[in-house]
C-alpha cells in the first residue's frame, strides 16, 4: 500500500511551515556562499555550530525574523526575499486563521521559496496534494505510477515508510520534489522530532572482500551536508556509507580537554536515516567514555548511558556506532567492550560496534599474558603501529565488530593518518585485522591524494570529512561552513581508478582470501599463496602480484554476498566442499552440512552463527591438543 493520507491538526501544520522557514534560510544561505565559490584560505566563519534548543510556535516565528535578518546582513541581494515572506508569516500567527487560508498561505510560502532556492518541481504525473476536509487538513502522498484508488489513512509509521521510499524514488528518477512532497517530508521530520520510528532497513558491512565495493567511502557530516549534498543523488551512494559526527573543533586543539569528533544531533540522525532508507549504509559517532573516577567505580554510569545512546541510534536502523576507546588500560578496554556489548540492544550480525584507537594516544597494557612475559610489569605502548596492532586484541577479545585506526592529534587539520604509518604498517594492520573476521577503517587528514595508497592496502572503509576534503573552514577560527558534496564524485572516482591498478586488484583479493582464512572455508594451499601475496603487496613487487592474481583467478571469480552476511559465509563453507581447512577440521562433516543448510533455510541465524564459530573452535580445541602432545 504506497498511496494514502495522513490527517493533521492546524498547530502541526503551522510548526512545520516555520520548521521548513529556518530550514530553507539556512540551504539558502549555503546557496549563497557557495555561488561566491570563496577559496579555503578565504573562507571566514565567527560563530561556532550552535546547539539546537526547543521552540514552541511563537519563539519559532521570532527565530525565523531573526534568521531573515542575519541572512539580509550577510547577503543584502536577499532583501526582497525577507520581504515577500513576512506577510504570509505574519498571517501564521493569527491563532484563528481558517484552515483554507492556512493552505493558501503554504503554496505562497512555498512559491516564494522556489524563486530563490529553485528547489521544487512541477509535475503533472504525481497526485500528492493538500487538501481540507471537513475544516481538516489531510496530506496525500502518492508515488508516481502508483494506483491513487482506494485512499485510506495511513498509521504515522506507515506514513513515514511511504516518504521515505518518496525520498529514494526521487534520487532514482533524478527529480526535485513538488511543493506537496516537500512539505510531506517536512511533516515526517516533525513526527520524528515527536518520537516516532519507521521500519527502517539495515543495510549490514557485509564480510570483507565479498561485498560490491571492498573500500567503503565513510562520507562524514554532522548532517546538515548529507541532507543538502551527499543524499541528493543516487551516484553519490555508490560503495559509499553515509556516516553522521560532529568534527567541527574550533580553536582549542587539545584533545585531551575536547574530544576531537564529538556524538551528533540525535534529531538529524532520525532525518538522515529516512533519507538514506535502503539506498546505502549509514553510520554515526558516539565518542569517548566519560569516568567520573576510576574505571570500576565509574563503569556502571558510563556503560549505561553510552549503551542507551547507542541503542537509540541502533533503533532507528543505521548500520553502526563507534566509541573511542581512550583513558583505559587494555585489560580495561576490553571489559567496557564485554559490557557495551551485552548493553545495547542491537542485532549482531547485521549492526557493527567499532572500537577506534587513536594511533598517537599510548595504551598501557596489563593484560595477563603481557604481565608474565614483561616480569610482572604492565607496559606502555607508544609505537603507532604497536598500538594499532593491540587494537586488533583489544577489539577481538571484546567482541566488537570493527576497527578503526584514527591519526588525529593537536593540530588541526590533522595529518593524514597513512602519513603516520608505513604503508607496509597500515597493510599489516589491515591483513592481521581481517584475519580475525573484523572490519577495518582509518580515519584523519585524508585528501585526494592519499586515497590510492590506502586504498591498496584492502581497508574496508575510509574516513572522509571536514576541512581537508568535504567542507569549507575559517582557517583562523576553525569553524565550519558548507559542506562540498560536489567533491564525492571525484572520490568515488578516484577510488574506481585505484582498484583497476594491480594493486587495488591484489588488496580485494587478500581480503577475500583474509575473509576466507578467519571462516576457514579456504584451502591449505590457497592459504599459502595467501602469504605470498600478502608479501608481495607489502613490498610492492607489482610483476609478481600479477602472476599470484592469475593463479588465484578461481578466488576471484566467487560471487560477492547477496543476502545476510552468514548466508554468505555458510555458503563458502558449502561451495569448498571437502577440500578446505573446515571441513578437514571437523568431525562427521556430511551431518554438519546437512545441518548447516537447515539453518540456512530457515533463517535461524543464531544457530547458524553457534555452528560456524563451532569450527573456529574445534580448530583452537585441536591446536591445544597438539600444544599439550
Amino acid at each position: 500500500m504506497k498511496t494514502g493520507y495522513l490527517n493533521i491538526n492546524k498547530g502541526f501544520f503551522k510548526r512545520a511551515l516555520l520548521t521548513e522557514l529556518i530550514d530553507s534560510i539556512e540551504e539558502l544561505r549555503i546557496k549563497a556562499i557557495k555561488a561566491i565559490d570563496p577559496k579555503d584560505d578565504e573562507f571566514i566563519k565567527n560563530t561556532p555550530y550552535a546547539i539546537e534548543e526547543y521552540y514552541n510556535t511563537k519563539e519559532l516565528y521570532e527565530k525565523v525574523q531573526r534568521e531573515l535578518e542575519l541572512l539580509v546582513k550577510e547577503f543584502p541581494n536577499l532583501e526582497e526575499f525577507q520581504m515577500l515572506l513576512l506577510p504570509e508569516i505574519n498571517k501564521l500567527m493569527n491563532v484563528n486563521i481558517h484552515t483554507t487560508e492556512l493552505l493558501d498561505s503554504f503554496y505562497k510560502i512555498f512559491s516564494i521559496l522556489h524563486i530563490h532556492l529553485q528547489t521544487f518541481e512541477n509535475c503533472d504525473e504525481n497526485t500528492s496534494e493538500v487538501y481540507v476536509n471537513n475544516e481538516s487538513l489531510h496530506i496525500l502522498i502518492n508515488l508516481i505510477g502508483e494506483n491513487k484508488a482506494n485512499t485510506r489513512e495511513l498509521s504515522i509509521s506507515e506514513y513515514l515508510n511511504l516518504i521515505s521510499t518518496l525520498i529514494s524514488t526521487l534520487r532514482k528518477q533524478e527529480r526535485k520534489p513538488t511543493f506537496e512532497e516537500r512539505l510531506g517530508i517536512r511533516i515526517a521530520y516533525e513526527l520524528l522530532a515527536k518520537g516516532n520510528r519507521f521500519d527502517s532497513t539495515i543495510i549490514p558491512w557485509g564480510n570483507s572482500g565479498f561485498r560490491d565495493v571492498q573500500t567503503y567511502a565513510s562520507i562524514t557530516d554532522p548532517g546538515i551536508g548529507h541532507l543538502y549534498g551527499t543524499l541528493d543523488k543516487n551516484s553519490n551512494l555508490k560503495g559509499v556509507i553515509v556516516h553522521i559526527e560532529h568534527l567541527e573543533r574550533g580553536g582549542d586543539q587539545n584533545r585531551e580537554e575536547m574530544e576531537p569528533y564529538r556524538i551528533p544531533n540525535f534529531n538529524i540522525i532520525g532525518k538522515v536515516k529516512l533519507n538514506v532508507g535502503k539506498d546505502a549504509p549509514s553510520s554515526s559517532y558516539v565518542g569517548r567514555p566519560v569516568f567520573e573516577s576510576k574505571f570500576k567505580p565509574s563503569a556502571l554510569k558510563t556503560v549505561h548511558t553510552l549503551a542507551a545512546a547507542c541503542s537509540a541510534i541502533f533503533m532507528d536502523g543505521l548500520t553502526e556506532c563507534k566509541l573511542a576507546i581512550e583513558r583505559m588500560t587494555a585489560s580495561e578496554a576490553i571489559t567496557f567492550l564485554k559490557y557495551m556489548s551485552g548493553n545495547i540492544r542491537r542485532d549482531k550480525y547485521t549492526q557493527a560496534l567499532s572500537a577506534a584507537f587513536n594511533i598517537n594516544t599510548p595504551i598501557l597494557d596489563d593484560r595477563d599474558e603481557t604481565l608474565v612475559e614483561n616480569n610482572g610489569k604492565p607496559k606502555l605502548i607508544t609505537s603507532r603501529f604497536e598500538i594499532g596492532m593491540l587494537g586488533i586484541e583489544i577489539v577481538k577479545a571484546g567482541g566488537f565488530d570493527k576497527v578503526t585506526w584514527d591519526g588525529t592529534a593537536n593540530t588541526y587539520p590533522s595529518k593524514c593518518v597513512i602519513e603516520q604509518l608505513t604503508f607496509s604498517e597500515a597493510l599489516t594492520l589491515v591483513h592481521k585485522a581481517h584475519e580475525e573476521g573484523l572490519i577495518t577503517y582509518f580515519s584523519a587528514g585524508f585528501r585526494f591524494n592519499h586515497l590510492p595508497q590506502v586504498i591498496y592496502t584492502g581497508v574496508d572503509g575510509i574516513g572522509l570529512g571536514g576541512a581537508q576534503i568535504l567542507r569549507y573552514m575559517d582557517k583562523d577560527t576553525g569553524y565550519h561552513g558548507p559542506f562540498k558534496e560536489e567533491n564525492i564524485s571525484k572520490i568515488i572516482d578516484i577510488r574506481e581508478e585505484a582498484i583497476k591498478d594491480v594493486r587495488g586488484k591484489a588488496a580485494i583479493l587478500l581480503s577475500r582470501l583474509d575473509r576466507m582464512y578467519f571462516e576457514k572455508s579456504i584451502t591449505p594451499e590457497d592459504n599459502e599463496k595467501r602469504d605470498v601475496l600478502y608479501k608481495q603487496l607489502r613490498d610492492e613487487n607489482v610483476d609478481e602480484l600479477a602472476t599470484t592474481i592469475d593463479e588465484l583467478a578461481h578466488i576471484d571469480s566467487l560471487p560477492n554476498d547477496e543476502s545476510h552476511p552468514l548466508i554468505g559465509w555458510a555458503g563458502r563453507i558449502i561451495s569448498a566442499g571437502t577440500s578446505s581447512i573446515a571441513a578437514q577440521s571437523i568431525g562427521r562433516w556430511e551431518e554438519f552440512i546437512v545441518s548447516l543448510r537447515e539453518a540456512m533455510v530457515n533463517q535461524d541465524y543464531e544457530r547458524l552463527a553457534e555452528q560456524l564459530l563451532s569450527i573456529q573452535e574445534a580448530l583452537k580445541e585441536s591446536h591445544r591438543e597438539l600444544v599439550t602432545v
